[in-house]
């Protein structure tokens, strides 16, 4: 049995352990790749392969097709957009994926990133270094509102940090869960009313056809003057142009984002924004996460080709 394992950190030394148990489980080709791979090089890849342990690799219709003794693909990750599932079911493929493994790490960044926005840290750090010295008037997070968009793992896990240093916290989500929102002191409301009345949106749905540009920029103009936008979740949530142009009237004070519609970032009018932080999609990236993210996709694909239901199968 061969599997191929594709995601950067699976060769880091915070991964032995799940490393060792997959190779004592079946013969291993990891791969560390520079960028995404081609549906071509992907193909020759998974030549002969099993199990396949995903990265951030397309895994189009046309590789699934062409790889017709793959049996299993397990998501590095939470998010699975990038698998054409619909094919993976036809061609009888498990996908299986690592939800909840990152929550504590995203929600911690996206907390991070509200203090870096509200009080120009980053931007004050820039100006330091280029011999200023003008302190910038801020804003306190304590006593203010922040909506935050999907109120899954990773939203109930960054409810409990905006509540604990004395914000008033809005959710939407889909699946709302009122009465455990309620419970943790967070307040249920559709989309429009957070994006009108927040001081900080915080987004944090999966992307779908359905989320795509879900802060729209008819959405953004009609935030609160002088409002902070946070994308740590993926790209293609947010209209990129859109909040760039905001940012630039200072409709918007100030926008961070972790995700982007095209990654690596390049030719975006975020570049050249004001106020604007951009991170390389780092919100999963702590020892903690990436170990629990390594352990459990291992255990999903051994499980998997094992012939058991390991639980986190994609429906």
């Amino acid at each position: 049995m061969k599997i191929l394992v594709t995601p950067r950190s699976f060769k880091n030394s915070v991964n032995d352990e799940a490393r060792e148990k997959l190779e004592r489980f079946a013969e291993v080709k990891a791969v560390r790749p520079e960028k995404p791979f081609t549906e071509d090089e992907l193909i020759a890849l998974l030549d002969g392969c099993d199990g396949y342990v995903a990265g951030l690799d397309n895994v189009t219709a046309k590789v699934i097709e062409n790889c017709p003794q793959l049996k299993v693909i397990s998501r590095w990750g939470v998010g699975y957009d990038k698998v054409d599932t619909a094919a993976a079911s036809k061609a009888g493929i498990t996908v299986t994926y690592t939800p909840g493994v990152m929550a504590v790490s995203v929600a911690e960044l996206a907390l991070g990133l509200m203090l870096d926005c509200a009080r120009r840290i980053t931007v004050q750090d820039g100006q330091v270094r280029g011999g200023a010295w003008a302190p910038i008037n801020g804003m306190e997070l304590f006593g203010k509102t922040v909506g935050i968009i999907g109120y899954g793992a990773i939203g109930k896990q960054l409810g409990r940090l905006t509540n604990g240093i004395g914000m008033t916290t809005y959710a939407y989500d889909p699946f709302m869960n009122e009465a455990y929102a309620k419970e943790h002191n967070v307040l249920a409301a559709d989309i429009d009313f957070i994006v009108r009345n927040c001081d900080i949106v915080s987004v944090h749905v999966p992307y779908m056809e359905s989320t795509k540009n879900i802060i729209s920029r008819e959405r953004i103009f009609s935030m609160k003057d002088g409002a902070i936008l946070i994308n740590a979740a993926r790209g293609g949530l947010v209209d990129e142009a859109a909040a760039a142009e905001a940012l630039q009237s200072g409709k918007l004070a100030a926008a961070a984002f972790d995700a982007f519609e095209q990654e690596p970032l390049k030719d975006s009018p975020l570049l050249t924004a004001p106020n604007a932080i951009l991170l390389p999609h780092t919100g999963s990236h702590t020892v903690d996460a990436t170990k629990r993210m390594g352990m459990l996709a291992v255990d999903n694909v051994i499980r998997e080709l094992s012939g058991t239901d390991c639980g986190y199968r994609v429906k």
